[in-house]
């Protein structure tokens, strides 16, 4: 399963339903461009609190808490923004 990008601010809810459906592995994963020019005041506002999910603490957080759960593995544009190195086959824990 990927969750890439993750949307919501907190990924543990979505990682606690799909958890016990999943076989081999969760990947999550940043959004790795988000536009910024041009933007509608709406959009702007969309911006800026997606914009709060990739925050390098606010990741530290969603790692942390994600490793009660064998099966997460991070997409390097998390791990690499952590300077979290590991294996693909390796489990994030």
């Amino acid at each position: 399963m990927s969750i890439e990008p993750f949307l919501d601010y907190d990924p543990i809810k979505l990682i606690e339903t799909i958890n016990p459906l999943i076989t081999e592995s969760i990947w999550i994963g940043r959004m790795n461009y988000i536009h910024r020019n041009n933007l509608s005041s709406k959009e702007k506002i969309f911006y800026f609190k997606i914009r709060r999910n990739y925050e390098t603490c606010h990741l530290w957080e969603v790692y942390n808490m994600s490793k009660n759960f064998r099966l997460i593995k991070f997409k390097d544009s998390i791990r690499n923004q952590l300077g979290i190195n590991y294996k693909e086959t390796d489990v994030c824990i």
